[in-house]
This record gives C-alpha cells, sequence and structure tokens, in this order.
C-alpha cells in the first residue's frame, strides 16, 4: 500500500533522467540524502516517446527501459505517492492510436483521442482571438493537417512537435 500523500509536503517534479539517470537513482535519492524532504514525486512522462523529451508518448503500458521498468515505479510508490501523466493529445504520430487514425480518419475508433478544430469551435475554425491567448511551443499555429490512407484531410490539435504529423 502506496503511503498517503501528505498535502503540507513538497512533491519532487522530475524527468527520470534528471537526477540520475533512472528511476530507481530518483529512488535512491529520495530515500536517502532527500529523505523526508517529499511525501510524493511526479515522474515527467517516462514512456517511449518520439520526442518533445517524452512529451510525444508511443505507448502508456511500457516505461521506456532507459529509465527501468514498471516494477522500478511499484518499488518507488512503496515510500512515495507517484504521479505520472496520461497526455492524450500528446500522443506520438508513431502510437499505435495515431497511425489507426491516419488509415481510417474520423472513422477509426482511436479519433476521439485526437483533439480536431470541429470538436471545440463549432464553424470548425478557431477565432483569431482565441488563438492569440494560446501559449504554444512551437513556430507555426497549433494544428497539423494531413490526408488519411482513405483520402479524407484532417487537421488535429499538434501543440508539441512541431512538424510531428
Amino acid at each position: 500500500m502506496p503511503p498517503a500523500i501528505r498535502p503540507n509536503r513538497p512533491q519532487l517534479l522530475t524527468y527520470p533522467d534528471s537526477l540520475g539517470g533512472t528511476i530507481a537513482d530518483v529512488t535512491a535519492l529520495l530515500r536517502g540524502p532527500l529523505a523526508g524532504r517529499f511525501s510524493s514525486v511526479h515522474v515527467l512522462p517516462p514512456f517511449p516517446s518520439s520526442g518533445d523529451r517524452g512529451f510525444a508518448p508511443i505507448a502508456y503500458d511500457t516505461i521506456d527501459p532507459r529509465f527501468g521498468t514498471w516494477a522500478d515505479i511499484e518499488d518507488l510508490s512503496r515510500t512515495h505517492g507517484v504521479l505520472l501523466d496520461v497526455m492524450v493529445n500528446h500522443l506520438s504520430r508513431h502510437s499505435p492510436e495515431f497511425l489507426a487514425y491516419a488509415r481510417e480518419g474520423s472513422r477509426s475508433p482511436t479519433a476521439d483521442l485526437f483533439i480536431t478544430p470541429d470538436k471545440i469551435w463549432p464553424v470548425g475554425e478557431p477565432p483569431a482571438d482565441d488563438l492569440a491567448l494560446l501559449f504554444l511551443r512551437r513556430t507555426t499555429g497549433p494544428f497539423s493537417t494531413f490526408t488519411t490512407d482513405g483520402g479524407e484531410r484532417v487537421t488535429v490539435w499538434t501543440t508539441f512537435g512541431e512538424g510531428e504529423v
């Protein structure tokens, strides 16, 4: 049973390779030199990824072998609360979900995992004022357009990973 997360204690926020290189290294620090300082740890994306420092995950059921395994996460959870992100709208173009979407477009069972303008704005296009309020980590707009294997033109939200689609 993982420990209760005490709200009055700080939470460590780290990439799995920032403090030693692996999840096991983070665990060793939290149980050693940093013992008692943090009740929980937010491990930034430890999943296999095609870019953006883990924020373009290919799969959520696997830990990137460079960082360790699910057993390492389980071990860490024995002494600390653990938070992992599920970033549905950041899936990699190499993920099985995106590849299905690229093949089948809006008919794909994974289509709802991807944000298209018509899902947000009734007219299908964001007003310029809305776009001006968005913080983007890329030089172009937040959308990319591609053609599915079936010939459907699809525009999807791709804030992360410029040129990902």
